[in-house]
């Protein structure tokens, strides 16, 4: 019953990032990176449908991957139809296509678990270009969702842990996403002499 409550917790914190972020793009107060919520939609729906091709769906495990693929896909929607994204530099465009060939990576492999841990690079990778808009201007980001995203991932591990069955690779998505946030946190935080 508590990982239940905590997976629909992660999952509801997770959605209230996402409109705090909608609401903040929506009002120019936030640059949405091009390149990184490009790789997020396709990775985030490679994420989330491999926990179809796993022996037993775990739903309580699936539940923030889902949530946060269904998310991403509806932000990267408006922002697309409503000019909130910028073109691509040469290096984003690099990390773009390198990305997506990690991610598509996972439909080569027959095993779900490699195919998963491949992603994870292709996530590690996806935050570069936003890293680097943040390094040359923290006030692209916010940090409020961000910290919401890395509360709900925080979360996400403790799903894992209660309902642990023995498959390390489990924890590896949540786990990444909390330093891979954290980082965008600490960076929004940057004094820039202007």
């Amino acid at each position: 019953m508590l990982v239940h409550v905590l997976a629909i917790l992660a999952g509801t914190v997770q959605v209230l990032g996402f409109y705090f972020y909608f609401n903040k793009v929506r009002a120019n107060q936030t640059q949405p990176n091009t390149s990184a919520w490009f790789l997020w939609v396709l990775i985030g729906t490679v994420n989330a449908t491999s926990y179809y091709t796993m022996p037993q769906v775990d739903w309580v495990k699936a539940c923030l991957a889902i949530v946060n693929a269904l998310c991403c896909a509806a932000f990267a929607t408006y922002a697309l139809r409503n000019g909130k994204f910028k073109r691509l530099t040469p290096f984003e465009w690099t990390a773009t296509i390198i990305g997506t060939g990690a991610a598509i990576s996972w439909y080569a492999t027959s095993n779900a678990q490699v195919g998963n841990t491949v992603l994870q690079f292709a996530y590690v990778l996806s935050f570069i270009p936003l890293y680097i808009s943040l390094w040359n201007d923290p006030r692209v980001e916010r940090p409020l969702c961000w910290s919401l995203w890395a509360g709900s991932h925080v979360i996400g591990v403790f799903v894992v842990i209660i309902s642990w069955n023995g498959h390390p690779l489990d924890l590896l998505y949540s786990s990444m996403q909390i330093p891979l946030d954290a980082g965008v946190i600490l960076l929004t935080q940057r004094k820039v002499k202007m």
